[in-house]
């Protein structure tokens, strides 16, 4: 925060506070505490609470923004990467955060009510590589912010930092409007958009009609449009319509699913078929279990801290982390799927990543240490473990949604941390 910070000599120096922070907090701080000075500083010396949270106070969020953006840069300078048709494929979502409650954070974040009911919130949004587990940028906002200006943010971070690659956004039922769909046009990025039957009359007249693959021409001159102002800033001067794919999905309800695309049928050699979509949308689905094991498995609404800085520092570690985690989670599936096949089994297996976070945590500062020896080392064996850590794949399952009583402990789902 300042130039003079972190000069002095301490136990927890610069790089330890940022470590400490990124393996981290879930339980009591004095306990974490005293387990990582006792393993990676020295045996004989402890550290307070109160010290701690002191330190903290010296360090920028933006710290592990910087360090996850390098880990980013890295990752995508390598050219292999998991794609779909050449696409790397994001997905953007956004989901509310709880918050511990004080007034500099109900001033910074704002506060839901319900039923009488208050309680500090934040709304966090991801742009999420769907193919590679990674969160690109997150995004940690008011209660009140909406999600598209977020979406806008993210598109504005692929333009600028993922030029490598070509890019492929997918978008839920909660983000389709006549400026967003200008927006992407303008940009040039390639989309896959959900909407409902009655978003706009071209849709609705689509969604009427036995079509299930049409080009729609949106009119941009009716009056109601003329009115949107934040259409305008991305229109072409004189530019009166916009030209989209929409695709008709029956669903196995009788119910149809509608989406809307930049992709064309024929592209060169390739290209997108309407009996694709189906399963590039069902991609998205990656997006929305990321974010349950953000909250749930990586418990990221156990914050640390009652501060503002605290409160973000604590979300960006643990962006850091997952990704971190998802890295190795990616190497470990590479190493099992590279190796002989069983005729005796059944299914096609992947990695479990929840109980790979949890073999991960306390190993992080080693993996992030400057002896390259010890660092191997480690890393062989956490993948060893996490190999072994393997769950069946089950494609094309479904449930119904049914009313469950709400247990304090789930044995279906033990924290790992």
């Amino acid at each position: 925060m300042n130039q003079q910070d972190f000069t002095r000599k301490r136990k927890l120096s610069f790089v330890g506070l940022v470590v400490s922070q990124i393996n981290l907090i879930s339980k009591s701080i004095s306990v974490e505490l005293s387990k990582f000075i006792e393993r990676f500083v020295s045996n004989s010396q402890d550290y307070s609470k109160q010290a701690f949270c002191q330190q903290r106070l010296k360090l920028k969020p933006q710290a592990f923004v910087a360090l996850n953006q390098l880990l980013i840069e890295e990752f995508y300078a390598d050219d292999e990467l998991h794609t779909f048709q050449g696409y790397v494929v994001l997905a953007i979502d956004s989901t509310l955060l709880q918050l511990p409650q004080s007034a500099a954070i109900i001033n910074e974040y704002g506060i839901a009510e319900n039923k009488g009911q208050s309680m500090p919130m934040s709304r966090s949004s991801l742009l999420y590589d769907v193919e590679n587990k990674l969160v690109l940028q997150a995004i940690s906002g008011k209660y009140t912010d909406d999600e598209q200006h977020m979406a806008l943010q993210h598109i504005d971070y692929v333009c600028q930092h993922v030029t490598k690659q070509r890019c492929l956004l997918l978008f839920d039922r909660g983000y389709p409007s006549l400026a967003l769909l200008a927006c992407l046009v303008s940009k040039k990025l390639d989309y896959v958009l959900r909407c409902n039957a009655d978003f706009i009359n071209e849709v609705a007249d689509f969604a009427q009609s036995p079509q299930l693959d049409a080009w729609l021409e949106i009119d941009l001159q009716t009056p109601g449009r003329q009115k949107i102002h934040s259409l305008e800033a991305w229109l072409q001067p004189g530019q009166k319509q916009l030209r989209v794919r929409a695709i008709k999905i029956k669903l196995p309800s009788g119910k149809a699913e509608f989406l809307l695309t930049s992709l064309p049928e024929r592209q060169g050699k390739s290209g997108f078929r309407h009996c694709h979509f189906k399963g590039l949308y069902h991609k998205r689905w990656a997006v929305e279990t990321g974010i349950d094991f953000h909250k749930n498995d990586l418990q990221l609404e156990n914050f640390s801290a009652k501060t503002v800085i605290g409160i973000q520092q604590d979300y960006h570690a643990h962006i850091l982390t997952a990704n971190l985690t998802s890295l190795l989670v990616e190497d470990a599936q590479a190493e099992l799927e590279a190796e002989p096949v069983k005729h005796q089994n059944k299914h096609h297996y992947q990695i479990n990543r929840a109980v790979a976070l949890g073999l991960v945590k306390d190993k992080l500062p080693e993996l992030l240490s400057d002896d390259e020896q010890l660092r191997q080392q480690v890393y062989q064996e956490l993948i060893a473990k996490i190999k072994k850590r393997k769950i069946a794949q089950k494609p094309d399952r479904s449930f119904p949604r049914l009313t469950k009583l709400h247990y304090k402990f789930k044995n279906n789902r033990r924290p790992v941390l």
